[in-house]
């Protein structure tokens, strides 16, 4: 089993979020480093610093690709996709999991089978849980267009009676505009 980065193991959450923050400028050396952990008291090697600011790196490389990536596939998903911010997060959870994992694997931590079970199982229910966002959305959508299309209909009838069509005439039209009128063949048998 390899041992775990130094870095990780010494560091409190906080200094660890100030280190990799100075490395993500990109303008942070070995020493740069190494001055900042002295700082805060422990005594790390600039080996394990420099493995360390490496990782992150290519953390940040992996991200910025798949943030390209994401551009280029944006237009093909659908609007309620984009546009919804639980999707969004939901994503952004599952890239992070996704990063830990291949983390994991390219240090030579080891993700086991349950790892990666666990991963598959999630994106499998989140794949189900959007699919099932989406259908919720639009029948939201085509409930409001119904909605709408009934007042319309509403209003186009008091216009009508007012105009001095028969109420005969005004449901003939409202049906009609509303597409739920009987055809001959129905009227007759109804």
């Amino acid at each position: 089993m390899v041992q775990q980065s130094k870095v990780k193991l010494l560091l409190t959450a906080t200094q660890l979020r100030e280190v990799k923050k100075l490395i993500e400028t990109g303008k942070a050396t070995i020493d740069d480093l190494k001055a900042i952990v002295d700082g805060f008291g422990h005594d790390i090697s600039r080996s394990s610093l420099g493995r360390y600011k490496q990782q992150v790196d290519r953390m940040g490389e992996r991200m910025r690709r798949l943030r390209e990536y994401s551009e280029v596939l944006a237009p093909e998903m659908s609007d309620a996709i984009k546009q919804s911010k639980q999707t969004r997060m939901l994503v952004d959870l599952v890239q992070g999991l996704l990063f830990d994992l291949v983390d994991k694997l390219e240090t030579g931590e080891g993700a086991d089978s349950k790892d990666i079970a666990l991963l598959g199982k999630g994106l499998a229910d989140l794949s189900r849980t959007l699919r099932l966002s989406q259908e919720f959305e639009k029948e939201i959508r085509e409930t409001i267009a119904k909605e709408e299309r009934e007042k319309a209909a509403d209003a186009a009838g008091e216009r009508m009676t007012e105009a001095g069509l028969s109420a005969d005439q005004v449901k003939f039209w409202r049906e009609e505009f509303l597409g739920v009128r009987k055809s001959k063949d129905e009227d007759k048998s109804g």
